[in-house]
């Protein structure tokens, strides 16, 4: 059966770069949704909406009202209701979202697929994926840049973005786009030219942190048919989950061998890690080290599993489950099969399922000493006999949880859940 939704293009980079592919798409049946920040410092956002009658492109501009830090709450609040109203026109035949490089691209893609719309004039209750869909993630990379972006610990508001969440960092924000895209242009570079020392390196990268995903290297003064590149990705390209907490950390399967010093690094562990040495690792561990992901096991967090995650110069670490060993018998019985199918196989009478997988993609062809860095902050093999009797007495520099650098450094933030948007406003 045809899918009947109208689909959504969400095109991602800094504005600069990604402008020029969103506007490529201009053509009668689409409408361009872009949302200009330029003077969020006065609580405005100006957002413009064009689409084209015939080949006369026009565009509608509206203002919007953002609270101070509020910026992003403000968008999404405005285009969830607006993707309904568009898609609810015979005229409009796709959707392109220029996406503010604010904007968590997966928290975006989430709140798409989950929100739901009440209140709407005209337009029943209702979850907004039975409008829309999300055809694809095309984001726009520059290759003079993207590598010292993906490795800096500079925060997203360093940029000029007014309304940035504190969290928010470049390197997050350049890498997610990179992980989300179902179609890669890369500005300024074309690969294989042995000129562009940055094309072989961001090539394997790429290759790794976007397995399969096609790849347009462009002239600086270029810009492709975005069309083309939708031409090159299957049909379901952005239909399948963010992976979760306890999926394969690498199951797109990437290239694991080096290449240009860029390698994933597999770590895993029976062992807990040692707090106090695992917060003096982390230093060693981030550099070199573009992202990471994976589950962990603190000694002094026995009940609870762990997910780190970084980007660039910072890192996350925040509860995400529990471990099934922490959980009564009816709480272990209400477990998805395929988690306690995958806990059995790692099952000890001792520690139950508790254990670290963690991969980190390395930069600078060192892996071993991220590995060794890892491995030292493990407990040792008579730390671990002691069991919790001594866990218990360390100190926990992690609290509840932790971003590291401490002091105020701005990490990745989290995925929200489902939402719901309450509108009672008709127009557009």
């Amino acid at each position: 059966m045809t899918d009947q939704r109208t689909p959504v293009v969400l095109v991602c980079g800094w504005q600069e770069d990604a402008s020029p592919i969103a506007r490529a798409f201009q053509r009668e049946g689409t409408s361009i949704v872009h949302y200009d920040l330029a003077e969020v410092k006065t609580g405005v956002i100006c957002r413009a909406l064009t689409t084209t009658d015939g080949v006369t492109p026009r565009m509608r501009t509206t203002l919007l009202a953002a609270a101070p830090g509020r910026a992003s709450d403000a968008i999404r609040e405005d285009l969830l209701p607006l993707l309904r109203r568009l898609a609810s026109r015979s005229r409009v035949e796709r959707i392109v979202l220029l996406v503010p490089p604010m904007i968590d691209i997966e928290d975006l893609r989430g709140s798409i697929s989950t929100a739901a719309i009440t209140g709407m004039v005209g337009h029943r209750d209702g979850p907004l994926r039975q409008d829309v869909r999300i055809h694809a993630v095309i984001s726009a990379l520059d290759s003079a840049t993207w590598f010292a972006d993906a490795t800096s610990a500079e925060a997203l508001a360093g940029r000029g973005l007014a309304g940035t969440p504190p969290e928010a960092t470049v390197a997050s924000a350049v890498t997610a786009w990179a992980r989300a895209a179902d179609g890669i242009v890369v500005l300024g570079a074309s690969h294989g030219d042995p000129e562009l020392d940055e094309a072989p390196r961001l090539a394997a990268v790429l290759d790794r942190l976007a397995p399969g995903v096609p790849i347009a290297w462009q002239g600086s003064d270029l810009v492709p048919d975005p069309h083309d590149l939708l031409a090159l990705l299957p049909a379901e390209a952005s239909s399948p989950a963010t992976p979760g907490i306890h999926d394969p950390l690498l199951g797109a399967q990437p290239p694991l061998e080096s290449e240009h010093g860029i390698q994933w690094l597999e770590f895993g562990a029976t062992r807990p890690f040692h707090p106090q040495r695992l917060h003096e690792a982390l230093d060693p561990i981030l550099d070199g080290t573009i992202h990471a992901r994976g589950r962990a096991w603190l000694a002094t967090a026995p009940g609870t599993m762990l997910w780190l995650e970084s980007s660039g110069g910072g890192l996350t670490i925040s509860a995400a489950d529990r471990w099934l060993a922490a959980m009564t018998p009816a709480e272990h019985d209400e477990q998805p099969a395929e988690r306690t199918a995958m806990a059995a196989a790692r099952w000890t009478p001792e520690h139950g399922d508790r254990h670290t997988a963690l991969v980190l993609l390395v930069h600078d062809g060192q892996p071993e000493r991220v590995r060794d860095a890892l491995a030292a902050a493990l407990v040792t093999e008579s730390e671990l006999a002691a069991g919790h009797e001594l866990w218990r007495t360390w100190e926990d520099p992690f609290g509840a949880w932790h971003q590291d650098p401490c002091a105020g450094f701005p990490g990745t933030g989290a995925t929200t859940g489902a939402i719901d948007i309450d509108t009672r406003k008709e127009g557009d």
